[in-house]
Order: structure tokens, then sequence, then C-alpha cells
């Protein structure tokens, strides 16, 4: 048996296998409970194949293991966050930042703080309290607000591409001039927020709240509005190309007064410039809709 065999650790934990090394396990400050088992200062069990035997959910130590391999804890969706806090406590993980992820309120240091740790792409704080904190600017594509609070928030000039604002409420957000390249909205409550200049192209507003909003001069093209409450909302100079669920939607050119249905992507000339109707700028004219479209 070589050097590097004798390193080797095999781990049957609750029915799932894991192969890695003492290195990793036992580094100094990594887990409390490796390196007092790879010690042989605690009683083991191994299983027929020699593995050793931990009594432990073992879907929920694959993100820890992980993390004491790169020091980035990454975890995947449908994995509860609250069940790798448990493990990490059981195995003697220390995890910065990682309470705080599983608080109800996050203070705004710390909350810059785990972005920091987790890396670009990696924060995940569903159904938690950002209300009022600022994440104005900040690299944050993937990033999990499910049910969320993050009313008041400034999130202005961030990057949040193909983020999830399910069911989060967002009343007076600003997000201004923001990247939310596909990100998913359906049945957010975003009253009074800012999206004014934002790029919002492919995302999914469905059964979203977006009443008294200020949409100024946001690209909205080929967005899902299907359901969205849009009721005395600010669209001049919104861009609306290929947007789904429209219908019944009257807006009034910015220039001329006239109203117009922007889904029919009507043409016909603005007696005040001369020119089309679209895509000029364009404000709220009548928020009219079919019947029980959007109640």
């Amino acid at each position: 048996e070589t050097a590097s065999e004798r390193n080797l650790v095999r781990l049957n934990i609750g029915g799932y296998h894991y192969t890695t090394t003492s290195d990793t396990l036992a580094r100094p400050g990594a887990s409390h409970f490796f390196e007092a088992l790879l010690s042989g200062q605690m009683p083991s069990t191994k299983d027929a194949d020699g593995r050793y035997f931990i009594d432990r959910n073992g879907k929920h130590f694959e993100p820890l293991l992980d993390y004491l391999r790169t020091n980035i804890l990454d975890i995947p969706s449908g994995v509860s966050r609250k069940h790798v806090l448990e493990q990490a406590r059981f195995f003697g993980i220390y995890i910065e930042g990682m309470e705080s992820v599983l608080g109800s309120d996050i203070p705004q240091s710390e909350l810059i703080t785990i972005v920091n740790s987790l890396g670009s792409g990696r924060l995940q704080l569903p159904r938690h309290n950002l209300r009022n904190l600022c994440l104005a600017y900040l690299d944050l594509p993937n990033a999990v607000f499910t049910q969320s609070c993050l009313q008041d928030s400034n999130l202005e000039h961030a990057t949040l591409t193909q983020a999830d604002f399910r069911m989060a409420r967002l009343k007076g957000m600003n997000a201004s001039h923001a990247n939310l390249y596909g990100a998913k909205f359906k049945g957010a409550d975003l009253r009074y927020a800012s999206l004014e200049g934002a790029f919002l192209q492919h995302a999914d507003f469905r059964e979203a709240n977006l009443q008294n909003a200020n949409l100024r001069k946001a690209d909205f093209q080929n967005a899902n509005l299907f359901g969205a409450k849009l009721g005395n909302v600010q669209f001049k100079g919104a861009k609306f190309r290929g947007c789904e669920g429209l219908s019944g939607i009257y807006l009034m050119c910015g220039e001329c007064g006239n109203s117009y249905r922007p889904e029919l992507n009507q043409r016909q000339s603005c007696p005040a410039t001369l020119g089309s109707h679209f895509p000029a700028e364009v404000q709220p004219f009548e928020n009219k809709h079919l019947p029980g479209e959007f109640d």
C-alpha cells in the first residue's frame, strides 16, 4: 500500500458513499469530528467494505465535503440549508457566515461578508428579511431570493441575471438600471418599485403586482407580463417588443397624447413628431384589460 493510498478515506454516511483524503477531512481547524475519528480518539464503525459508517443524512453532507475541499459553499437547489447547517454542527465544520445566511434578519455588513465568501452566482437567501439593505452594483447572477423581503432595498446597477424573486416582497425596491435578464418575478409584490432603465428582457412577471411602479425606459423585450397588475405605472420610454400578456393594455404616446395598444405594435403616424408611435416614448393612458384576465 502506497502513501497516497493510505491517505485515502472512504466514508459511508447514511448509505451515501464518499471517497476523499485525510488531508481534506482532518486538516487543522477543518473538522473536530473527523480529526478525532481519524486519529483514533473516538470509536468507529466500518461497513462490510471497510468504509467508516456514520449514521447521518449523506445527502446533506456532500456540500460540506466540497466546502472542505474548496472552501466554497455551494448548496444545490432542493437541498435544505437548515439541514446542511445541522450537519456542519454535528461534524464540527465551521463555515464563516453560515449562521447569518440562515437567520431571519441579516445586517448589511454580514450580507456583504456572505456575498464575498460565497462568490458570484452562489448567493441563496430564500425566505429572509433583507429589507432596506444595499446590493447596489454587486455581481449576483442566479441569486435566489424566493419569498424573501427586499422592501425598500437598493439593487440599482446590480447584475442579477436569472435571479429568482418569485413571491418576494419587493415593494419600494430600487432596481433602476439593474441587469435582470431572465429574472423570475412570478407572484412578486413590486408596488412602487423602481425599475427605471432596467434590462428585463425575457424576465417572468406573471401575476406580479407592478402597480404604481416606475418602469421608465425599462427594456421588457420578450418578457412575460401575463396576469401582471400594471395600474398607474410610469411607462415613458419603456420597450415592450415581443412581450406576452399585454392584451387589453392601453398606453399613451408621450409626444401626442394619443392612446394605443402595444401588443398590436401600431405604427400610425404621430402628429407631434410625424414619426411612428412605436417605439416612441410612451406613458400609461388607461389600464384596461379583458374580463378576468388580471384579476
